[in-house]
C-alpha cells in the first residue's frame, strides 16, 4: 500500500509544471511527505538509498528555468530532510505499535494462564468437597463415627482453601475503600497460633512471641500470615519457622525458611500482582496473588510486608502498630 502511494505521489509530482511547484509549498510537502512514508522501510536499506537519490536528483533538477543552484539545493536538501524526519517518525510508530501488540499478546498470554491457574487451585478442593460428600449422602450407614467425623474434617479444610483463595481474588480486584477492616486490639501470639492449628501448617512452630496486642482486623491478620507461609510452603525451603519481636511502637512477625534467596533482579517484582519468581518441578502454579494480597492489606491496617535474606534464610516480615490495651486486659 505505502510503495502503491509512493508511486501515485511521484507521478503526480512529475505532472506538475515546474513553474507551478514555487507557488504551490503545500501540494510539494504533501507530495513529499506520501514519498517519504512509501519509502521508509527500517529494513530495506536499498530502498531508504534510493529514496534519498531520487528525491535528492528530483529535489535538484526538477524546478523552472533560472532557478539558482543554491536554490535547487535547498529543495533537494529539503526533500531529503522530510524523508529523513518523516521516515524516522514512521520507523518509531512501527516500533511503538510492535511493543503495543507485543503487550496485548502477553496479557492474553497471562489471561490464559491465570485462568488455567485459578481452574487448577480449585479443582482439587471442589473435587475433594464434592467427593466425600457424595460419599457420606450415599454411603452414610456404611462408615463409622471415626470415618465421618474424618471425612468431614477433610470437607472442612478443603472449603477453608476454597474460601481462602476466593477472599484473595476478592482484595486483589477491590479498591482500598471497598476492603472492610474491623481494626481492634489483637493478642498477636493467639492471631498467629489460629493459623498454626491449620492442617497445612502445623509442622510449622512459632519459636518466639512477646505477649503483646496489636491494633489490627484479626482475619486480615491471620490472611496475611497464611499468605507468608503458603508462599514459604509452596517455594521456600524444607525449614520453615516463625518468630516475632516488638519495639515500642510496633510488632514484626518473621516467617522464616531455609531456602534459596530470590534473585535480586526479581526482588522489587515478588509483589506485583501475579508475579511468581520461579517455578519448582512438582510444584504447582499459584496465582501469584498471596504476596500482593499481604502487602496490601498490611497497608491498610498502617503496617507492611518486607522481604530481605540474611545470608542463611529467607526472611518475610509482617510489621503492625501495637495497641495501647495490653494483651492481658483483652
Amino acid at each position: 500500500v505505502q510503495i502503491g502511494f509512493g508511486v501515485v505521489a511521484l507521478l503526480v509530482y512529475v505532472s506538475i509544471s515546474p513553474n507551478d511547484l514555487p507557488g504551490n509549498p503545500l501540494i510539494g510537502l504533501l507530495i513529499m511527505a506520501i514519498v517519504a512514508a512509501a519509502l521508509a522501510h527500517d529494513r530495506a536499506v536499498l530502498l531508504d538509498v534510493a529514496g534519498v537519490l531520487t528525491l535528492g536528483i528530483a529535489g535538484y533538477l526538477w524546478h523552472p528555468d533560472g532557478t539558482s543552484s543554491a536554490d535547487r539545493m535547498v529543495m533537494a536538501f529539503s526533500l531529503v530532510a522530510a524523508y529523513v524526519i518523516i521516515g524516522w517518525l514512521l520507523n518509531y510508530l512501527r516500533s511503538q505499535s510492535r511493543q503495543a501488540r507485543s503487550r496485548l499478546q502477553s496479557l492474553l498470554a497471562s489471561k490464559d494462564q491465570f485462568l488455567a491457574t485459578v481452574s487448577h487451585e480449585l479443582r482439587t478442593p471442589v473435587t475433594t468437597v464434592v467427593g466425600l460428600t457424595s460419599e457420606l449422602r450415599d454411603h452414610w450407614a456404611d462408615f463409622t463415627q471415626a470415618e465421618r467425623e474424618e471425612f468431614i474434617g477433610m470437607v472442612a479444610d478443603s472449603s477453608a482453601e476454597v474460601a481462602n483463595l476466593v477472599e484473595d481474588l476478592l482484595v486483589a480486584r477491590s479498591g482500598d475503600v471497598d476492603i472492610v477492616l474491623r481494626k481492634r486490639a489483637v493478642g498477636l501470639r493467639e492471631a498467629i497460633e489460629s493459623v498454626l492449628t491449620e492442617p497445612m501448617f502445623a509442622d510449622i512452630h512459632l519459636s518466639d512471641c512477646p505477649q503483646v496486642s496489636v491494633v489490627a482486623d484479626p482475619l486480615r491478620v491471620r490472611q496475611v500470615v497464611r499468605n507468608l507461609l503458603t508462599n514459604a510452603k509452596r517455594y521456600g525451603g524444607p525449614t520453615i519457622r516463625m518468630l516475632a519481636t516488638c519495639s515500642d511502637a510496633q510488632a514484626a512477625i518473621e516467617v522464616r525458611d531455609d531456602g534459596s534467596p530470590i534473585p535480586l533482579e526479581d526482588r522489587s517484582g515478588i509483589f506485583e500482582p501475579y508475579h511468581r519468581s520461579g517455578m519448582i518441578d512438582g510444584v504447582p502454579g499459584s496465582l501469584g496473588l498471596g504476596l500482593t494480597v499481604a502487602r496490601r492489606l498490611a497497608a491498610l491496617m498502617d503496617g507492611e510486608v518486607t522481604y530481605d535474606h540474611d545470608g542463611g534464610e529467607s526472611v518475610f516480615t509482617f510489621t503492625l502498630p501495637i495497641a495501647a490495651v495490653p494483651a492481658s486486659a483483652l
